[in-house]
C-alpha cells in the first residue's frame, strides 16, 4: 500500500503535465516512500468537477493525502473532504500550492477536515510531514506549515529555500503517460513544461509568485536541464517542450549557453519560453531562434504607462511595442494583457485595448484576462477593501485561474460564504467596470484573442460638398472614435467595431481639431504652417480627410459634410 497519495487537483480541457506534483512524487520516492500519484486532468468521468465524483475518484487513496492546488480547484477539494468516501478513510490532509498559500489560517479555521497547509516549496516539507505522521510526534519542527495542534492552529516559521536545485531528482514522469496530455491538448498550448529555475527577482504587484517563491531566484545548471530533456526525448519522444521559468531570459549568458548545448546535443525539437521585454535583444532572439525556439510569451499586462508603473513591470508601452515587433522577425509571439485593475481609468483601459490590437496587427497572438485578487499578491493586500461582491464568472468571462470547472450551486454557495478564502473568484472594483465589461463583450475580447470584426454600416451623412465655408466649425468627432497616444504613436480606436487605425501626424492633428470643435479657418492655418502648403491646398486636404472620417464613422451622428 502507498504511504501517501499525491494529487494534482487542477482540471483542464487542455491538460498539461503537472510539474509540481511530479516533483513532490520523485522527492518522496527518492527517500524511500511509496507514492500513489493521481492527476485529475486525465479523469474522464462525465461528472468531473462535482464533489461526490471527486471523492469517489479518491476513495481508495492512502491514509495521507497531499493536494496540489490552484485557486480554481480549492472549492472542489474542500467540499469533497467532508464527504464520507474521504472523511472516513483519510488520516491526514495536506494542502499546498498557490491556491492556499495566502489563506492558510482562514482555511484551517473554517474547514476542520484540513490538517496541514504547506507554504512555499513543498518537497522537503511534505517529506517531513510524512515522516512525522508515520513515526509519531509533534510537528513543531517542520518549517513552512500551518497546522492543527490539539484545539489550536499553529503557524511554524517559513521554510528556507532549496538553494541547490541540481540535488533535486527530476520529476517522476514514469507516473504519467505523456500521450494523455499531447493527444488532448492543442499543439500550441505546449503540454510539457520544464523548469530550469525557481523564483523571480521582480515584484509585480498583481502576481502571487513573489509571495509563493520567496527568496529571489535559484537556477539549475544548464547541464542538469539538458539531461532532463535528453531523457524526455529518448524515453518519451516528446514533440516539443516549454521552459516555464518566469525569468528564463534574465541572465543572457545562461540563455546563450542553454541554446549552445541544445544544438551540441542535437535536441532539435521545437520549444518555447517566457520572455521579458527589458531583457531581450537581437542577439538573444537570433540565438533562441537558431536553437529551434519558435514561440516567446510576453507578459505585457497593460498599454498604459501609468498602470505599468504602478504594477511594477519596469518597462513602457513603447518598449514593449518595439520588442514584440523585433521578436516577430524571428519567431511567434504570444502577449498577455490584464484589465480590471482597481486604479485603471477608462483611458488606461483604452490604451490596453489599443496596444493589444496593435500587437495583433503586427502578427502577435494576444490574450486578455480579468485581474483577480490572488491572496499572496501585493495588490490584494493594498486594495483589500476594493474587492467587489461580484464573482468573476457572473460576467461571463473565462479567465486564467478558473480553468474549466463547471461549478454547481453547492460550490458557488461555498464561494459566496467565504469570500476571503475564495478571493480569486471575485473582481476588484475597477473604475467604470460595467462599461469596460460591456465593451469587451461586444468586441468578443477576453477569451484568448480578438475576433475578426465586421464593420457595421455607418449612419453618417455621405453628402459631399465642393468646399467648406471658411468660417464654419469642424464637425465634431463621435465619442466612439478614440484618439490615444500609446507607445509614442497615435492610434484611433473605433470602439463600436473594435477596429484600430494608425493615422499620420497630420491626420491625428485634424482629429484633435475636430475633437475640440475648432473653426475651419484656424485648422487650415495650422495645417498650412505644419506642411508648408498653401491655404487652398490645406483646405482641400481637410475636406478630403473629413470625408474619410465620415466614411469610417468617426464623426458625430447627423454631421453633414
Amino acid at each position: 500500500m502507498a504511504d501517501v497519495t499525491v494529487v494534482n487537483s487542477i482540471h483542464s480541457h487542455d491538460p498539461r503535465v503537472p510539474l509540481g506534483p511530479l516533483y513532490l512524487t520523485s522527492y518522496l520516492e527518492a527517500h524511500g516512500y511509496a507514492v500513489d500519484f493521481r492527476d485529475y486532468q486525465v479523469c474522464e468521468d462525465d461528472d468531473v468537477g462535482k464533489p461526490e465524483q471527486f471523492a469517489s475518484w479518491l476513495s481508495d487513496c492512502a491514509p495521507i493525502v497531499a493536494f496540489s492546488t490552484l485557486s480554481s480547484s480549492v472549492p472542489l477539494v474542500l467540499s469533497s473532504l467532508a464527504l464520507p468516501q474521504l472523511r472516513d478513510r483519510v488520516e491526514t490532509v495536506v494542502l499546498g500550492g498557490p491556491g492556499v498559500s495566502g489563506s492558510a489560517l482562514q482555511i484551517l479555521e473554517s474547514f476542520p477536515e484540513v490538517d496541514i497547509i504547506a507554504s512555499g516549496e513543498g518537497e522537503q516539507t511534505l517529506l517531513e510531514v510524512v515522516r512525522h505522521r508515520r513515526n509519531g510526534g509533534p510537528l513543531d519542527a517542520v518549517t513552512g506549515i500551518t497546522y492543527r495542534h490539539g484545539g489550536n492552529i499553529k503557524r511554524n516559521p517559513p521554510r528556507a529555500r532549496i538553494d541547490n536545485l541540481d540535488e533535486m531528482p527530476h520529476p517522476a514522469y514514469r507516473h504519467v503517460d505523456l500521450r494523455d496530455y499531447t493527444d488532448r491538448t492543442a499543439f500550441d498550448r505546449i503540454p510539457l513544461a520544464v523548469l530550469s529555475a525557481r523564483g523571480c527577482p521582480y515584484g509585480c504587484t498583481f502576481c502571487d509568485i513573489p509571495g509563493v517563491w520567496t527568496g529571489g531566484i535559484r537556477y539549475r545548471s544548464v547541464a542538469n536541464v539538458i539531461r532532463e530533456l535528453e531523457s524526455l526525448k529518448s524515453e518519451h519522444d516528446i514533440p516539443r517542450f516549454h521552459i516555464t521559468d518566469d525569468t528564463f531570459v534574465l541572465v543572457k549568458a545562461r540563455v546563450l549557453e542553454f541554446c549552445r548545448m541544445l544544438k551540441e546535443r542535437e535536441l532539435d525539437i521545437p520549444w518555447s519560453c517566457l520572455g521579458r521585454v527589458d531583457r531581450m535583444d537581437e542577439e538573444v532572439l537570433h540565438t533562441l531562434a537558431d536553437a529551434n525556439c519558435d514561440t516567446i510569451f510576453y507578459g505585457i499586462e497593460s498599454g498604459s504607462d501609468v498602470v505599468l508603473d504602478r504594477i511594477g513591470k519596469g518597462f513602457t508601452a513603447a518598449e514593449a511595442m518595439a520588442v514584440v515587433r523585433k521578436t516577430l522577425e524571428f519567431m511567434k509571439a504570444h502577449v498577455s494583457f490584464i484589465w480590471g485593475f482597481p486604479f485603471e481609468r477608462l483611458d488606461d483601459f483604452h490604451d490596453t485595448i489599443i496596444t493589444l490590437l496593435a500587437m495583433h496587427g503586427m502578427g502577435a497572438d494576444p490574450h486578455l484576462n480579468l485581474l483577480v485578487p490572488l491572496p499572496s499578491a501585493e495588490i490584494s493586500r493594498t486594495y483589500r477593501d476594493r474587492r467587489t461582491s461580484l464573482q468573476a464568472r457572473e460576467i461571463g468571462w473565462d479567465w486564467a485561474m478558473m480553468e474549466n470547472y463547471e461549478y454547481g450551486h453547492e460550490l458557488r454557495a461555498m464561494i459566496g460564504r467565504y469570500p476571503g478564502i475564495f478571493a480569486p473568484f471575485y473582481c476588484f472594483a475597477s473604475p467604470e467596470f460595467d462599461r469596460k465589461a460591456k465593451l469587451l463583450e461586444s468586441w468578443g475580447l477576453g477569451l484568448g484573442g480578438p475576433r475578426t470584426p465586421i464593420r457595421k454600416p455607418s449612419n453618417q451623412s455621405r453628402k459631399a460638398q465642393a468646399a467648406l465655408l471658411a468660417d464654419s466649425r469642424l464637425p465634431r468627432v463621435s465619442s466612439e472614435a478614440i484618439l490615444r497616444t500609446v507607445g509614442g504613436k497615435d492610434y484611433v480606436l473605433d470602439s463600436i467595431d473594435c477596429l484600430l487605425y494608425e493615422p499620420g501626424p497630420i491626420y491625428a492633428e485634424l482629429f484633435r481639431a475636430c475633437s475640440r470643435g475648432d473653426t475651419l479657418r484656424h485648422t487650415v492655418e495650422n495645417l498650412s504652417a505644419m506642411t508648408g502648403c498653401s491655404s487652398e491646398r490645406a483646405q482641400e486636404f481637410v475636406s478630403r480627410v473629413l470625408h474619410k472620417f465620415a466614411d469610417r464613422g468617426f464623426l458625430t451622428n447627423g454631421t453633414t459634410i
